[in-house]
């Protein structure tokens, strides 16, 4: 079950390497703006490239059969392909309507001409946030495989403790870095920012972002449920309709307070908030349904047995 925290632990080294490389590009080698895009993603691609050489050199349980790569797809594949529909609108929608309200809220910071100061507090706010939900992502990945042999076999109980392991790192670090981002978002900002007038709109603008970051562990374990159950169309469903919420109230803010950028953040708050009771009304849904199913067998069962006697 410990195992659970793994790629929770792999997303915390590579955070804490973006960290350390950003250091390093901005007080070691003095580099342009230019430059931190490529710091943003070397400790990711070390720790990808650190994990697949592992693959490669058969490190893991599971060994490489190269030779698959260059074989004809079989007719499973095709199938996974079509299920795998919703997987794609919803990749579709998660990497479009971000931009589309963040370009909602670059030209509500134009309006008010303080369109450099508002961006980079923003962005840098967001790279904090990005963070948390990175480890919350990749705690995910290592729930699934073990949960779903722990409910295959039916041991529920298993499945609560991976949960619960799963939970631990991210709760801790939200824990740590949410009251810092709500209260004194100055304190974290810092380590990117040293414009006494960019600081001086963090907490105006900082704190949005994080309010509700606190549900996102009971969301993504919730959507993950969904998936552990066979019912990835509903685990989709959460991520599209998330991003059509984020989208829509992105739109309604807008055209609302163009002259106030600051509250178009909140559209993050909405998508939160959605995610959350999309995913909890997918999995009581799924659970009556299975309980329905379950009574239906059971009196299926005893239809039979009193025939039999």
């Amino acid at each position: 079950m410990g195992y659970a925290i793994l790629p929770t632990l792999i997303q915390v080294v590579a955070i804490v390497l973006t960290i350390g490389i950003d250091f390093l590009f901005i007080y070691g080698f003095h580099v342009t703006i230019g430059w931190m895009s490529l710091a943003s993603v070397l400790g990711p691609t070390l720790v990808c490239l650190f994990m697949f050489m592992l693959f490669v050199f058969n490190r893991f349980s599971v060994k490489p059969v190269w030779k698959s790569f260059f074989q004809k797809p079989s007719s499973d594949f095709w199938e996974a392909l079509k299920l795998a529909i919703p997987m794609i609108i919803m990749i579709t929608l998660t990497l479009s309507c971000p931009i589309v309200v963040s370009g909602f809220f670059v030209q509500a910071a134009k309006n008010i001409n303080k369109e450099k100061i508002i961006t980079t507090v923003y962005s840098t706010a967001n790279k904090a946030y990005n963070m948390l939900v990175a480890c919350t992502t990749g705690a995910m990945t290592g729930f699934v495989p073990a949960a779903t042999w722990a409910y295959t076999k039916r041991d529920y109980s298993r499945v609560t403790k991976l949960a619960f392991n799963t939970l631990i790192l991210p709760g801790i670090l939200i824990a740590s870095v949410w009251p810092l981002m709500i209260f004194k978002p100055k304190t974290i900002l810092k380590i990117w920012i040293d414009d006494q007038e960019m600081l001086s709109w963090a907490p105006k603008l900082a704190p949005i972002v994080f309010y509700t970051i606190v549900f996102d562990p009971s969301s993504y374990i919730l959507s993950m449920l969904l998936l552990l159950t066979k019912h990835e169309i509903l685990c989709s469903l959460g991520m599209i309709l998330r991003n059509v919420v984020l989208l829509l109230s992105g739109v309604i803010l807008y055209e609302t307070n163009k002259f106030r950028p600051w509250n178009i953040l909140y559209s993050s708050t909405c998508q939160d908030l959605a995610y959350l009771l999309t995913n909890l009304l997918c999995v009581l849904f799924t659970i009556r349904r299975q309980r329905r199913e379950l009574d239906d067998y059971q009196q299926i069962s005893s239809n039979l047995l009193s025939e039999e006697n």
